[in-house]
Formats: structure tokens, C-alpha cells, sequence
């Protein structure tokens, strides 16, 4: 028999997403535990893929501007060009994009400013590193 670990169920009275983040948690302070010097960095990649797939043929024209703007962030040349595109990025999708998952999925990426800026020192940085996958 294979080993796995399962997920808990939600508790009474807490949605799925918030059981969700306190597995998560518990996970990461468990490799913090063991490893006290780690780096766990969100994988940008996973964070784009989370948006597209909520992005419907109605929200292309949408979408296509996200994408660029996205992307364009991930190819700052440093933290501070990172930060700004960040924050254009989340200027530009509240004021333009329609409500959708879509919408909801590029601001929890603008939010997560701190845990990407781990991707910008990764090479300057000796500790073992964590991909974390959000």
C-alpha cells in the first residue's frame, strides 16, 4: 500500500478554503521547523496558471492584458521594478477588469508580493529552497 497524506475535511463552521489555508500553513511551519534556514517561494508559474484558467472567451481582451502585464512584472530586473509592476498590475485589473475569478485570482498574485520577491534573490541566496505551489 502506497503512503499519502489526505487533506482534513473541513470542520463545522469553516468553508473549505479556510481549512485549506490552515493545512497549508501547518505544512509550511513544519518545514520550517525541521529546517529552520529553507526559503519557500510561491512558483509564479503555478500563480499565472491559477489566473488563465479562470479567464473565459468573454474575458479574453482581458485576459491578453493581464497576461502582458503579468508577465512584464516577472521579467523586472529588480525588486523595486517588480514591486511597481506589482502595483500597476493591480491598479490596472481593479479599475478595468470585470468581476470574475479571473479578477479575484490577479489580486491574490498582486498580494503575494512578498513571498515572489524570494524568486528575485534565489540566486544570491544558499539556503535549500522550497517550491511552493499555491
Amino acid at each position: 500500500m502506497a503512503y499519502s497524506v489526505r487533506k482534513p475535511k473541513p470542520e463545522a463552521g469553516l468553508s473549505a478554503q479556510k481549512c485549506e489555508h490552515r493545512w497549508l500553513d501547518a505544512t509550511q511551519n513544519a518545514w520550517y521547523s525541521l529546517f529552520p534556514n529553507i526559503v519557500i517561494i510561491l512558483c509564479f508559474l503555478h500563480a499565472f496558471l491559477k489566473i488563465r484558467d479562470r479567464a473565459t472567451k468573454a474575458l479574453n481582451d482581458s485576459f491578453v492584458q493581464i497576461k502582458d502585464k503579468v508577465w512584464n512584472a516577472y521579467r523586472a530586473v529588480s525588486k523595486a521594478s517588480f514591486a511597481q509592476q506589482l502595483r500597476r498590475l493591480r491598479e490596472w485589473t481593479l479599475k478595468n477588469a470585470p468581476d470574475s475569478a479571473m479578477k479575484t485570482h490577479t489580486l491574490e498574485l498582486c498580494a503575494k508580493k512578498n513571498s515572489l520577491f524570494a524568486v528575485m534573490t534565489l540566486q544570491t541566496h544558499t539556503a535549500p529552497v522550497i517550491w511552493w505551489t499555491d
